[in-house]
């Protein structure tokens, strides 16, 4: 008979875990955040020394500062080591303990009391050991070998981002039962869902388990399943007896079918249900609690029932209704952390995003933490989900990258497959940038294997040559262009976007990427032509002059399905050396640090928020020699918007079919003058101002 101290035992480690601001990841253990020690040093075994270790906390980066600046940075070997603490409690009865690592870049070799656990070559997926055979009550030690430095057979090889390195996510420590939901395939939860049919009358999920056992004797339970509206409601629920010899791994799957389904509509109606997963044993009726069920583990996961559809001739349909994606690019990292940054960054970035009114993102060039997937699903936005496969494939391509590649790629897909956010799995970015071998046989290799892992979601990926073979190798095609900045005129996305319609046979297409770079603090007065790219003049201006071009082409293409602006925030990339920032790319409509919103991020507020908006652009441009300046606001108000400087007032215009007004060659007086605007949006008063000072 199981042992009924083991059937109630909650570890004290559970209780520990730091309660994150989205829901907890199904796979929240215990975080093993603090009393780490680093190193920097290429030794293949752990220093002796521990005086010459400093003290971390995890998530941790050894290029928080060094890889924001121009040049080169260190890519190389660093140590950490802690101490893992277990109760005597913890592995009794049978119990299982894990480790589960949310990324380390780029490769880790993991030891723990000694024993190397193993290697996970790729930076940007999780992995999970298993460490019950040498784990004991008291101290134990934990040991990571980091490793950023590049090599030939993982991806990224080149890119124009930092590769931060070190144990850049939370590490957990997880104990389970000895019979529970499989950890080990691939850093996954055991559990996959996956929407088989949905309508506003029926929906169908499938939910495959996977379970095993390390009981000597085996085990018998049952896979209980309910599927929960938001009040807790249970609305369908399935149930399976299974039975394990010891070691055995087994999956089960069932149907789910929820009747008049509540839909998940985006930013519109992010509504949720939830998955209980559980594995229980029913308790003989002999026993004290008469019928209750004894619980050996469980998980909760949201799901979002939806369908999307893209159509060649009229775009992005979400749940059969047009849904054009004003979608932007994401990096992860923040000044003075690198990539090692925080549930509250995620959050923030999400909240910024959502309040210039973006429905999609794209997650560039790597897969994202689960914490942002689960974030942008819960606020409504759809995902674009990518491989750090950039520029090239190598040339001479390594033998192994396929393989690398294809693991991560497997990774991706089967640890955010049940975010049914993420409405394409992305192959590759601008795989001709570099000198590359041909890319062909690379890309169609990974484009079958993210047909078989997941039928139901396409296949994309995003190129910036009109290429035949990448623009038809996937299931939709998304290009990246840069007209008013890498092509000098503004004016030509209509005509790119049209050119690669054609190159990928008229069956729709998106622009994966278009911008300009923008300093907030470098500013020009009736900018006609595009300042050098790679020069150190990236005034604010033309940034928005640059999305005031783009935009409405993308807009008015039906055969279009989206665009994705690039970025929305400014992001570290050490090998540039332009703008005023070193190391920096300087194309968000966001500052590094989330502080500041550049003009062109009230340009898409205009168009795309039911927020009231009414801004002056070139408000930062205080100091003035040109007494003749054309005045220009985004607003979404309807009517006329009054303008005065000084109180004197100019006359009121009505802004364009993209909420841009204009009042052309406005004439300053020398000294300060305090330009104000004034509008009405549904009996609301609106009102923004700011002072100019003009040299005498």
């Amino acid at each position: 008979m199981r042992p009924l101290t083991a059937l109630f035992l909650t570890t004290a480690l559970a209780l520990t875990a730091a309660a994150p601001l989205h829901g907890a990841h199904p796979l929240e253990g215990q975080r093993l955040t603090q009393n780490w020690l680093f190193i920097k040093s290429d030794s293949a075994t752990a220093p002796a020394d521990t005086a010459a270790w400093t003290p971390v906390t995890i998530p941790h980066t050894w290029n928080a500062i060094d890889g924001q600046g121009g040049g080169e940075y260190y890519r190389g070997p660093g140590w950490y080591k802690t101490t893992v603490e277990l109760p005597a409690s913890a592995l009794t009865n049978g119990q299982r303990a894990y480790l589960r690592f949310e990324a380390v870049s780029t490769v880790a070799d993991v030891y723990f009391n000694g024993h190397h656990l193993g290697s996970h070559r790729g930076g940007f997926n999780a992995f999970t050991f298993e460490i019950t055979q040498f784990a004991h009550a008291g101290a134990n030690e934990l040991l990571v070998r980091a490793d950023n430095s590049p090599q030939p057979d993982i991806a990224p090889l080149s890119g124009d981002f930092t590769v931060f390195g070190g144990i850049y996510r939370p590490v957990h420590l997880i104990i389970k039962q000895a019979t529970s939901f499989n950890l080990l395939d691939h850093g996954t939860s055991g559990i996959d869902i996956d929407q088989i049919e949905v309508t506003d009358k029926r929906a169908v999920i499938r939910v495959t388990t996977t379970v095993n056992t390390a009981a000597p004797k085996g085990d018998s339970f049952n896979v209980e399943l309910s599927l929960r509206d938001t009040n807790g409601h249970i609305v369908t629920a399935a149930s399976e007896l299974v039975e394990l010899k010891q070691n055995e791994t087994r999956s089960i799957t069932k149907n789910l079918t929820i009747d008049n389904p509540h839909l998940w509509q985006g930013i519109d109606d992010p509504y949720l249900y939830t998955l209980d997963a559980q594995l229980v044993v029913p308790l003989p009726a002999n026993v004290i609690t008469f019928g209750e069920e004894v619980r050996l583990d469980g998980q909760q996961w949201p799901v979002a029932l939806r369908t999307i559809t893209i159509d060649p001739a009229r775009g992005f349909f979400l749940n059969g209704k047009p849904y054009k994606l004003h979608g932007v690019n994401r990096h992860q990292d923040r000044p003075g952390k690198g990539w090692a940054i925080s549930d509250d960054d995620h959050a923030e970035d999400v909240r910024i995003m959502r309040e210039m009114g973006a429905n999609a993102v794209r997650l560039a060039h790597y897969p994202h933490s689960d914490t942002f997937y689960e974030l942008c699903l819960r606020a409504g936005i759809l995902a674009w989900a990518e491989i750090p496969l950039v520029n090239t494939i190598g040339k001479p391509a390594d033998p192994a990258l396929l393989e690398t590649t294809k693991t991560q790629l497997l990774e991706l897909i089967r640890q955010r497959r049940n975010y049914s956010n993420i409405f394409a799995w992305s192959l590759a970015n601008e795989l001709h940038q570099k000198p590359t071998d041909d890319p062909a046989p690379v890309v169609t290799a990974l484009n079958a294997l993210a047909r078989k892992e997941d039928p139901r979601r396409k296949t994309t990926l995003a190129t910036n040559k009109p290429d035949n073979f990448l623009c038809n190798a996937t299931d939709i095609l998304a290009f990246n262009a840069y007209p008013g900045w890498y092509v000098k005129d503004p004016g030509a996305m209509a005509k790119t976007l049209s050119d690669y319609n054609t190159a990928g046979g008229n069956r729709g297409v998106a622009v994966s990427e278009y911008g300009a770079g923008a300093s907030i603090r470098q500013h020009e007065q009736n900018m006609t032509a595009p300042p050098k790219t790679t020069g150190p003049w990236h005034p604010e201006e033309w940034q928005s002059i640059v999305h005031e071009k783009n935009y409405p082409a993308i807009a008015e293409a039906d055969y279009c399905w989206g665009g994705f602006i690039w970025n929305m925030f400014d992001f570290a990339s050490a090998g540039r050396h332009e703008g005023d920032t070193e190391g920096r790319n300087d194309k968000g409509l966001v500052t590094y640090d989330r502080q500041t919103r550049k003009d062109a991020f009230y340009y898409y507020k205009a168009n795309w928020s039911k927020d009231d908006v009414l801004h002056i652009t070139s408000r930062r441009h205080t100091d003035r020699t040109d007494p003749q300046t054309e005045i220009k606001v985004y607003t979404n108000a309807p009517g006329d918007i009054t303008l005065t400087i000084n109180g004197r007032t100019i006359g009121p215009a009505k802004p364009d079919a993209y909420h841009i007004c204009r009042w052309p060659n406005v004439t300053l007086t020398p000294g300060q003058n305090e330009v104000t605007v004034t509008a009405q949006r549904d009996a609301r008063a609106l009102r923004d101002s700011c002072t100019w000072t003009l040299a005498p």
